[in-house]
């Protein structure tokens, strides 16, 4: 919505196409919501991408640009991992048979392949060697776009008035350590593995953590898996909200230790709010807490064992003033918020290249 808004600012003119939607439709921003059928996520993707190819026949658009990866079009605004990398991960041999896999592969290798035009503006190194991996998409059909957050948002309440609030609202006391979370669908952002690593972690430094959990998901299982571990006083299931900045300000430490993740925007969030960071090396916004030295990250393949003895070291080294710092001076030097501006020029410039016949 920020980048098709950016455009209409810019002057383009938008139509949208989707199987949904939800919320109020924007002044002069068309909005068709295609009859999409299927009981599966992939019949749908096949059912979207036929009703779509129908609708816009005959059209001249000047750029036709996905968000979901289908074939036939001139941009792929990539902000999904690489389908086939996570089916090497983690999938049986059996699952390359099912039809989900057919269909989706050929989906993305219709974007991804040498062969094909479409052009990609990613968001993270990582997820784009993933995809050249796969697929050996030449360099030059990549875009990058930086993040998106809301830098002076999150900068307007950096104050220790506002923190010392926000801590006493949380009930945290002087000595404790605030622990947050960010994002729906708990077990793929790891919420499970911090609980493990909070289970590890020695008395002394274990009774004075506080684990904030922002988002939707299902809370319940996660809150056995605390209680198992002698933690569920101190795990703390917040819901949706709308004041994520005053838990940047008020907690200590952010963590992220995504299953798989294009992207992972709290992590840039909490780096503009001198928040230092532990991801897994999956999330692909872990690159700017390695680029700024502003936390740790887990890397490689996912060991728990490995999980629990960083949280420890996060929560106890003398380096946490030196990462504070690091992760302000790294949002000042490099632009961590005007993504829709940025994917708005890159869309212009396509634009024009297609008209141009390139």
């Amino acid at each position: 919505m920020d980048i098709s808004q950016a455009c209409q600012v810019a002057g383009h003119t938008i139509e949208v196409f989707t199987g949904d939607w939800q919320g109020d439709v924007p002044p002069n921003m068309r909005v068709t919501i295609l009859p999409v059928q299927g009981f599966s996520n992939h019949a749908r993707s096949r059912s979207f991408h036929q009703l779509f190819m129908e609708a816009i026949k005959g059209q001249e658009y000047d750029l036709v640009v996905g968000f979901n990866k289908i074939p036939d079009l001139d941009v792929y605004y990539g902000a999904d991992v690489c389908y086939l990398a996570r089916m090497r991960r983690s999938r049986s041999f059996l699952s390359i048979l099912t039809p989900r896999y057919h269909l989706l592969s050929r989906f993305e290798r219709a974007v991804f392949s040498p062969e094909s035009s479409t052009q990609i503006i990613h968001l993270a190194e990582p997820e784009k060697r993933n995809y050249q991996d796969c697929y050996d998409t030449p360099d030059e059909r990549f875009h990058y776009a930086p993040p998106g957050v809301d830098v002076p948002r999150i900068r307007a309440h950096l104050t220790l008035k506002i923190r010392a609030k926000m801590r006493a609202e949380l009930g945290l006391q002087a000595g404790d350590i605030g622990l947050l979370m960010v994002g729906s669908n708990y077990y793929t952002k790891g919420v499970d593995r911090a609980i493990h690593a909070m289970g590890s972690l020695a008395k002394a430094v274990q009774q004075r953590v506080q684990l904030y959990v922002v988002g939707k998901g299902k809370a319940s299982p996660l809150t056995r898996l605390a209680r198992q571990y002698g933690v569920a006083e101190q795990v703390h299931f917040m819901g949706g909200r709308d004041d994520v900045p005053r838990f940047l300000v008020a907690c200590d430490f952010l963590l992220q230790p995504s299953v798989n993740e294009n992207t992972g925007n709290a992590i840039v969030e909490a780096i503009v709010a001198g928040m230092p960071v532990l991801a897994t090396e999956t999330c692909g916004y872990s690159e700017h807490v390695l680029k700024g030295d502003c936390g740790l990250v887990v890397m490689g393949a996912f060991s728990q064992d490995n999980m629990n003895v960083l949280l420890g070291e996060l929560l106890t080294s003398t380096r946490k003033r030196e990462w504070q710092e690091n992760c302000l001076h790294y949002a000042e030097a490099h632009d961590l918020g005007h993504r829709p501006q940025i994917v708005t020029q890159l869309l212009t410039d396509m634009a024009t290249l297609k008209q141009a016949g390139s």
